[in-house]
């Protein structure tokens, strides 16, 4: 691969990995790159694991991977998926296009920051037990509410200290709400709450809600932690939110 600008020598490398490595470089030195977006195709580079582990991971710049599927097909495959999901280091991790499912592969994620939209191609316990911040899923599959009531028991035990907010779309029906909070003390949400108070990881939609919420009938509810931490949970069928109060 040969890379050159105007009043330099030509660099020529025979290893595509270094060539790549030598043109970002370039490029973040050109432009004067303050944060660093990827863009990666599953054929997008020889080695994905090492692009990320290597490049994405060790850029103090990045601030996003965004994987996407290569021209040749119409999805993102199951193995690139669970390379980028697996490895990726980056505060905020974006796959927007479809994956090839893999329901029966239990992966761990890193990113601090999870959006997948369609996100019905693996199992939603992957991104529960995850070490996200915050995940955004949209377009998931039929979620259990007997795995959400597990969860919810473990995070008032103390574990999943990492996630902040939790948004699914859609979420689940008010006849199935007994279900989720099943052996769970709750009570109404607290509205008095001064949202300027609290932590909002990486931003956030109308408060902890995703857009156009107020047009939907959702029912919200507080539960509290062994260590009196207080989260809200929202739900509807259009929409299902987790979200933890932080003060700042």
């Amino acid at each position: 691969m040969r890379i050159a600008h105007p009043g330099s020598m030509e660099v020529v490398c025979s290893d595509p990995m270094t060539a790549i490595n030598i043109f970002l470089k370039h490029a973040r030195d050109l432009f004067n790159c303050k944060n660093t977006s990827y863009w990666l195709a599953g054929d997008g580079v020889p080695d994905r694991e090492k692009f990320i582990t290597e490049t994405v991971n060790t850029d103090p710049t990045c601030r996003e991977l965004l994987l996407i599927r290569s021209r040749k097909s119409p999805f993102i495959t199951a193995k690139d998926a669970i390379c980028v999901l697996e490895n990726c280091k980056a505060d905020i991790l974006r796959i927007s296009d479809e994956i090839e499912p893999f329901y029966d592969r239990q992966i761990t994620i890193s990113c601090k920051l999870l959006y997948m939209r369609p996100a019905d191609s693996f199992d939603l316990i992957n991104v529960l037990n995850s070490n996200c911040q915050r995940a955004l899923m949209v377009d998931v599959g039929e979620s259990s509410p007997s795995v959400m009531n597990t969860y919810l028991k473990e995070w008032i035990k103390g574990e999943h200290p990492e996630m902040i907010h939790l948004l699914l779309m859609p979420g689940f029906y008010h006849s199935v709400e007994h279900e989720i909070f099943d052996n769970i003390e709750k009570e109404a949400a607290d509205e008095s709450r001064n949202l300027d108070d609290y932590v909002f990881p990486f931003g956030s939609v109308s408060g902890i809600y995703p857009l156009g919420y107020d047009e939907y009938n959702y029912h919200e509810y507080d539960i509290c932690r062994n260590d009196g931490t207080i989260a809200t949970i929202s739900n509807c069928y259009d929409f299902f939110v987790f979200h933890v109060w932080r003060l700042k």
